[in-house]
C-alpha cells in the first residue's frame, strides 16, 4: 500500500481561508461529496480549536454565505454542506477514487490543509498530486512511500508512533491510569512493562506529545509566536515526484 502526506492551499475550501482569517484549526472528517442540478455539494463536519472566543465569530461569518447550507453548530462542532457550481475548482472534486484518507483534515491557522492519503496504486496518488498542482494550488509532498497495512491502520487511528510508545499507551489505557480519580500510577505501570520507572515514563510522555501534535500541531517557536519570519526548507513535492516509479 502507498501512503502519501500533503499539505496544500486553497482559497476554495471553506474552511482554509476561515482558519486563516479567524486564527483557527479545524479537525475535518473527508466526507462524501455529490452533485445536484449543476453543482457539488461539499459535505463537512469540522471540530474548531483554537481561542474560543473566535469560534461563534467563524460560525457568524458561515451563516452570512449563501454557499453555505445545512449549518449546524454545537460548542466546537460544525456540520455543514458546502456548495459550488460544477465547473469551479475544489481540491477535493480532483481527488481520484483510487485515493483515500486514511486521517481527518487538518487545516491550521495559516489555512493550509495537511492530508493524509493512501493507494494500492502509486501512480493514482502521482497523478492526483500532479491534477492538483495544475489548479495553482499552494502544494507541497511532505512525503511518499510504501507502507504495511498494519502501519496504516494503526496511523489512521494514531500518529507515527513506535511500539514501545503503542505499548506504554495502550497500558495505560487499560489499567486506568487517565482515569479521574487514577485508577494506577506509573510506578505501578512501568513494573508491568518490566521497564524503568524513567523509561517507560519516557514512551508514555513521547506517545502522549505525538497523539497532541498530530491533533493540534506542533507547539509554535517564539519566532513564530512573536511574528518573525523564520525560514522554511524548500518543497519537496517535485523532488517526490521525480522518484523513479517501481513498474
Amino acid at each position: 500500500m502507498w501512503i502519501a502526506a500533503v499539505r496544500l492551499k486553497s482559497e476554495a475550501g471553506a474552511m482554509s481561508r476561515r482558519c486563516a482569517r479567524f486564527n483557527l484549526v479545524s479537525l475535518g472528517l473527508p466526507l462524501e461529496r455529490f452533485k445536484e442540478n449543476g453543482h457539488v455539494h461539499y459535505i463537512h463536519f469540522e471540530s474548531l480549536s483554537g481561542d474560543e472566543s473566535r469560534i461563534p465569530m467563524l460560525i457568524e461569518d458561515m451563516k452570512s454565505d449563501p454557499s453555505i447550507s445545512s449549518l449546524e453548530a454545537e460548542g466546537t462542532s460544525v456540520f455543514f454542506i458546502h456548495t459550488l457550481p460544477v465547473h469551479e475548482p475544489h481540491p477535493r472534486k480532483i481527488k481520484d477514487d483510487r485515493v483515500f484518507f486514511t486521517k481527518p483534515i487538518r487545516t491550521d491557522e495559516t489555512g493550509f490543509e495537511k492530508w493524509h492519503l493512501a493507494s494500492w496504486d502509486e501512480q493514482a496518488i502521482r497523478n492526483m498530486v500532479v491534477a492538483l498542482q495544475k489548479e495553482h494550488l499552494e502544494i507541497e509532498v511532505i512525503s511518499l512511500e510504501q507502507g504495511k497495512l498494519d502501519q496504516l491502520f494503526t496511523q489512521s487511528i494514531m500518529p507515527s508512533l513506535t511500539e514501545s510508545q503503542r505499548s506504554a499507551l495502550r497500558l495505560a489505557a487499560k489499567r486506568g491510569y487517565y482515569n479521574y480519580p487514577r485508577k494506577t500510577e506509573l510506578e505501578i505501570l512501568s513494573g508491568e512493562a518490566k521497564l524503568s520507572l524513567s523509561t517507560y515514563r519516557e514512551h508514555l510522555r513521547k506517545a502522549e506529545k505525538k497523539i497532541f501534535e498530530d491533533m493540534f500541531g506542533k507547539p509554535k517557536s517564539v519566532e513564530e509566536r512573536l511574528g518573525q519570519p523564520s525560514s522554511t526548507g524548500e518543497s519537496e513535492a517535485e523532488k517526490i515526484l521525480d522518484e523513479p516509479q517501481n513498474v
